[in-house]
């Protein structure tokens, strides 16, 4: 299995908010299923000073994630999505929802290291 790791994070962060511990989180998942890495996405997720989303919420909600998802090339390159928790998939529900059609009717899945979780069945 290809597996393409999936972090998001805040800006401005919190401390405890990095990339990195969802990296270590996924790659060692990744690694206790003998699958292989291909690529990282780091998704960074600007808000306002009270936590609301900034923007006018027409930008694309995840600009580092598409290539992966539109180009020929890249798409061809991945079999699974993996992300630490759910919550880290997408800044919305409905975002989260249409990743995962998105995900069904290309047959990719989308893997949760932190619980095992997954949209379809995946093997070796």
């Amino acid at each position: 299995m290809r597996a393409l790791i999936l972090t998001r994070r805040l800006y401005p962060a919190s401390p405890e908010d990095t990339s990195d511990a969802e990296r270590n989180v996924c790659e060692a998942f990744v690694a206790a299923h003998g699958w292989e890495v291909v690529g990282y996405v780091d998704e960074i997720e600007i808000r306002n000073a009270d936590g609301t989303p900034a923007g006018d919420g027409t930008a694309d909600p995840r600009p580092a994630l598409r290539p992966w998802l539109t180009e020929t090339g890249r798409l061809e390159l991945w079999d699974a999505l993996v992300v630490t928790t759910l919550d880290r998939l997408a800044p919305s529900a409905e975002d989260g929802a249409e990743l995962m059609a998105w995900a069904r009717e290309n047959g990719k899945a989308i893997v949760e290291a932190g619980a095992g979780w997954q949209t379809k069945k995946t093997s070796g």
